[in-house]
């Protein structure tokens, strides 16, 4: 795997959609690298201090949030020209998000008031949507780009609103059964929106474009509830995180639940004993990995490793990660319970294949786009790559870095780690 020089910022930073840009912010600068070999491309300063920063969807362009006065700029990375300028003095900005077709942004205002819709080839305010929920979810496109759900709250009531991206024009609007709806989600088919109620309520919920409700499902009432929602890349899986330490798989067609996965080591035992399963335990050891293959998984063998074994807070027992691999074969997931243990599970035979237990706490992992490999992130100066049943490390060349996001570019040739103000790009050449 090959570095690039360590870049400083003090702002935001993100990859473009096709990979091929780099964006960082230092107070009221932004600068723009090829990923390549970081050689500069442009550089745009403003008058307020840079509080977001977006590419639009095909690349093209650049969005700007200069929330501190209000204001959006697009600029174009083609001719480094301002697009548009927009200023919202009355709602303010509190967020801003494109819109699939790379022709509108919508505007989020402060306080949850209204969404202004904007259309960048006619420079104006189209129109605007009232009463989101959220600014920074509750809201999802559909995998086509034609469909906008948006949770909406009036009058103390959850409501589901569906609109057409081409104008923002109403399809449906329908009340969502949730005292206080938490996030919504498509399925990758697009027939039908995924509800989930807030921690404290264990409701996923359903329903149709129009309103009809398809499924619903309660778990339990007795434990902290939904702590995350994910859908398989081939749309087959909708995996749902909970707070009594379990993962349940429901199926895409029959919205059925298919299994849990327990991540209570004597739950995963019973199971490999009933079924004759075994598992590889990987676990650091001063710098390198030992492997062991086992049917009995002994947790005394690996109590001086694991993290909060102990623990009986319940709001410490709660899934906090979970990703799929590209091709839906593996699920990598982690617990607030071992907070330096990732489970990785075969979802073909819904067993699970390893166990990694690292000296350090986890900080964040990702899937690679485009191949089974996972980079994980934890507290020391390392970087983690994880490839089905083997681990390797790379260590950083640097004194002081502590992780807090991964990102890949689409492609899957890069991804970036970035700490509070310093970042790399890694270069995806590991010959296995």
């Amino acid at each position: 795997m090959k570095l690039s020089n360590c870049i400083k910022f003090s702002g935001f930073s993100t990859f473009s959609k096709n990979g091929n840009l780099l964006s960082i912010s230092k107070g009221t600068n932004i600068v723009i690298y090829e990923t390549n070999n970081l050689k500069k491309i442009t550089r745009f300063n403003f008058s307020s201090q840079v509080t977001q920063i977006e590419f639009s969807p095909d690349s093209n362009y650049i969005l700007i949030g200069l929330y501190k006065v209000n204001e959006i700029e697009i600029k174009s990375l083609i001719n480094n020209e301002t697009i548009i300028k927009i200023s919202q003095p009355i709602f303010g900005i509190s967020n801003t998000i494109w819109s699939p077709d790379s022709t509108k942004i919508l505007c989020f205002s402060n306080y949850n008031i209204r969404i202004d819709i904007w259309d960048l080839t006619k420079e104006k305010n189209n129109s605007f949507i009232s009463y989101p929920k959220f600014s920074n979810k509750g809201f999802s496109f559909s995998s086509n780009g034609y469909f906008f759900a948006l949770a909406e709250r009036k009058n103390v009531k959850d409501y589901i609103s569906v609109y057409y991206t081409g104008d923002y024009s109403l399809l449906s609007r329908f009340p969502s059964n949730t005292s206080d709806l938490q996030n919504l989600i498509w399925t990758k088919d697009n027939s039908s929106i995924i509800v989930f109620e807030n921690e404290i309520d264990c409701k996923l919920l359903i329903y149709s474009p129009t309103g009809n409700l398809l499924m619903i499902n309660e778990a339990y009432n007795n434990n902290l509830g939904i702590t995350l929602v994910n859908i398989s890349p081939n749309g087959h899986y909708i995996c749902v995180g909970y707070g009594d330490n379990n993962i349940r798989l429901f199926h895409y067609i029959t919205y059925k639940k298919i299994t849990s996965l327990s991540h209570n080591i004597d739950d995963i035992n019973l199971k490999n004993e009933n079924q004759n399963e075994k598992v590889n335990i990987i676990k650091e050891d001063n710098g390198k990995f030992d492997m062991y293959l086992v049917k009995n998984i002994n947790v005394n063998l690996f109590k001086s490793n694991i993290k909060n074994i102990n623990n009986s807070n319940k709001n410490e027992k709660s899934i906090d990660l979970m990703e799929f691999s590209f091709d839906s074969l593996y699920l990598a997931s982690k617990n607030n319970l071992y907070e330096n243990i990732i489970f990785i599970w075969y979802i073909p035979t819904l067993t699970l294949n390893s166990i990694i237990i690292f000296n350090n706490n986890i900080n964040d992992f990702k899937w690679s786009p485009s191949e089974n490999k996972l980079i994980i992130a934890t507290k020391n100066l390392a970087i983690y790559i994880y490839s089905i049943n083997n681990i390797y490390i790379f260590n950083l060349p640097i004194d002081s870095f502590n992780f807090n996001k991964i990102i890949w570019n689409e492609d899957g040739e890069k991804f970036l780690i970035q700490d509070k103000n310093k970042i790399f790009i890694c270069y995806s050449d590991i010959e296995e």
